[in-house]
């Protein structure tokens, strides 16, 4: 059988074209903040993954993952959406950091990747 078993039923009625996925990741991609955008989907479960300029702050991003929210159809916001967003050239904070020893060293704290969900049941993106 199926390695989702039943949890694809009724899938086969939810349009999602090609043309579907690619107008979100355009959208994503046009924004000025983003350097690339993909889309993946294994069953009920779409992945967008993004990268952000260096630039580009947490709530920013978190912004351009809302906003890609309202491209998707009704019936496909019943599915799994999960967004994974990364900076690939974050450079991060320095940060002294005590150990449970008593031994401080200083460590590069970086924001990115964060990932967010929007479960069938949840409006919003949850991160």
């Amino acid at each position: 059988g199926s390695k989702y078993g039943n949890r694809l039923d009724g899938i086969d009625k939810i349009s999602f074209t090609s043309s579907d996925k690619s107008s979100i990741t355009k959208f994503i991609s046009d924004n000025d903040k983003v350097t690339e955008a993909k889309l993946n989907i294994h069953g009920k479960i779409v992945n967008v993954i993004f990268n952000v300029k260096e630039d580009t702050s947490l709530d920013d991003a978190k912004k351009i993952a809302s906003e890609s929210l309202e491209k998707f159809s009704d019936d496909v916001k019943n599915f799994y959406i999960e967004y994974i967003i990364t900076k690939n050239d974050e450079k991060g904070t320095e940060k002294e950091v005590t150990d449970e020893n008593g031994k401080t060293t200083t460590t590069t704290v970086k924001e990115f990747p964060i990932m967010g969900y929007k479960n069938s049941k949840n409006k919003e993106v949850v991160w």
